[in-house]
Parts: structure tokens; sequence; C-alpha cells
């Protein structure tokens, strides 16, 4: 009986140890997890951070396009503006002696500067129409460059 104790004491050792180093290797994992699980929060928290910085740059850059937008479009205006405005002194300057051959060389009786025709939603804009019903029965259109 004796013997059989000590048999018994000896497997309930082993098995303790065993148990033991069961349980010192299981918590070993846990701690590794538990580093992991620590590393990725602050590898997430690293992530989190450069995609809020990146949204404000892009926000930034999207702002900064959108000033560019405007002005660009500004200045298209304004180049337009002085187009016209050029345009206008063009056919400001070429008005009298048109007006003066279009009377002495073709006989014209009406003679209209910056005339708008507008038909069926479209508008075109003539820059002298010239025209006479007499005895010459003529129209004269002028786009003056």
């Amino acid at each position: 009986v004796l013997s059989l104790l000590r048999e018994t004491h000896q497997l309930i050792k082993e098995q303790s140890r065993e148990a033991d180093r069961r349980f010192k290797e299981t918590d070993q994992q846990f701690k590794e997890t538990d580093r992991q699980f620590k590393e990725n929060a602050l590898e997430f928290k690293e992530t989190d951070r450069r995609l809020k910085e990146l949204e404000h740059i892009v926000r930034e850059q999207s702002r900064q396009i959108d000033k560019q937008t405007y002005q660009i479009e500004k200045q298209g205006q304004q180049i337009g503006g002085i187009g016209d405005k050029f345009g206008y002194f063009t056919e400001g300057m070429a008005l009298p002696s048109m007006e003066r051959i279009l009377m002495e060389r073709f006989k014209m009786t009406f003679i209209m500067p910056r005339v708008r025709i507008r038909k069926d939603g479209k508008t075109i804009e003539i820059d002298v129409l010239a025209y006479a019903n007499d005895d010459v029965d003529l129209a004269v259109v002028v786009e003056v460059k």
C-alpha cells in the first residue's frame, strides 16, 4: 500500500509539474497576446493620426484648388472684358471710314453698328449691318477683326 501511495504521490507530483508548466506556457501566451494587442492599439492610433493629418492636407489642397479656380474664372472674365473693350474700340475706330465707304461705294442708306439678332433661342452679333432698298436692293454685313 505504501508503495502504491508513493507511486500515486509521484504521479500527482508529475501531473502537478506538467499542469504548472502548461499554466506558465498559457500565461506566457496570454502575455504575448496582450503585448500584441497593445502594439496593435498603438499602430491603430498612429494610423488614425496619419489619416487625420491626410484629411487635413486634402481639405487644405481642396480649399486652395477652389481659390485658384475662382481666381482663374475671375481672370478669364477680366480678360474677356478687355477683349470686348478692345473690340468696341476697334469697331469705333473703323466705323467712320466704314460708313463713308458703305454710303459712297455701295450706296447703303441704313447703317447700323452692333446689331444683335435673336431667333429660336440663338443670338448672333453683327458688328455693322448696312442695307439699301432703293435702286441697289442690297444688304452688307461687316465683321471687324
